[in-house]
């Protein structure tokens, strides 16, 4: 597994996080991570939106329990930077 910072739009809701990828857009599944979870909620305040992040890990690829598809999963290993007060322009997005 190869580390790397990405830096994108962390969002998180109902125990489960997305993180999308500013340089192409896409987005992944990411691992369980209390401390990054606590993060961004003191980052997002009363705002229910993403949250811009630097953050290093690796992706994954693991099965998903409910079907035969395996998902991608990035697995943060360092605690990573929430800068709430940027707005981040995601690749192929429209900003409003």
């Amino acid at each position: 597994m190869t580390p790397m910072t990405l830096r994108g739009m962390y969002f998180y809701m109902a125990d489960a996080a997305t993180f999308t990828d500013c340089a192409t857009g896409k987005r992944f599944m990411v691992a369980n991570n209390a401390e990054l979870e606590r993060s961004y909620l003191a980052a997002r305040g009363h705002s229910e939106k993403p949250v811009l992040l630097s953050v290093e890990g690796h992706f994954t690829l693991e099965g998903n329990p409910d079907t035969v598809r395996r998902l991608k999963y990035w697995h943060p290993i360092r605690q990573g930077n929430f800068t709430p007060t940027r707005i981040a322009v995601v690749w192929g997005s429209n900003p409003s």
